[in-house]
């Protein structure tokens, strides 16, 4: 195997080496074209991948939110409960 290109890898091949082990399932069980933890696509049958469909779900599924919905998600709503007996 060869060691990426000066530079790192691929923009298309970065996006994809960042899914997930389930992401990358997902797309093999839509597609037939299995993925690497590196982003490398390949197929047992050969033949070109569906990339459009393969970098859109990619593109979804790494998608950074934005740093007001993280927020929300983490900070204390204020809402208090007192549960003590």
């Amino acid at each position: 195997m060869e060691p990426p290109p000066k530079g790192g890898l691929p923009a298309s091949q970065q996006v994809l080496s960042k899914l997930t082990p389930g992401d990358r399932a997902a797309i093999e069980g839509a597609t037939g074209y299995s993925l690497s933890p590196t982003g490398a696509v390949t197929s047992g049958s050969g033949g070109v991948p569906p990339w459009s469909f393969i970098m859109a779900f990619a593109a979804s599924r790494t998608a950074v939110q934005p740093a007001e919905e993280t927020q929300k998600a983490s900070a204390d709503d204020g809402n208090h409960v007192d549960v003590t007996v």
